[in-house]
């Protein structure tokens, strides 16, 4: 393994620990990680272009954005209101 793939593995890693802290805030977020993770593990190759041009950074600012927007809708009473972002 390249040190590139092992620095982009320590570093998903680590934000997913981050967010394992409060995962009724993070579902999203951690989804998103959990996911970039298994194309890191089984397409190496394939992570650069999948993760490259901001596209992680775009997913888990809208993971971040929907398990906020779903967790202030729950504690206001609301239903479902990640089905508002689709």
């Amino acid at each position: 393994m390249s040190e590139e793939i092992i620095n982009a593995e320590k570093y998903l890693s680590g934000r997913l620990a981050e967010c394992g802290n409060r995962p009724d805030l993070h579902r999203h977020t951690i989804a998103v990680y959990n996911n970039y993770l298994k194309i890191l593990k089984e397409r190496p190759g394939d992570y650069a272009h999948e993760a490259g041009d901001r596209s992680l950074q775009h997913a888990v600012l809208r993971g971040k954005r929907i398990s906020l927007m779903e967790y202030l809708g729950a504690l206001r009473g609301l239903k479902r209101p990640a089905e508002l972002m689709s």
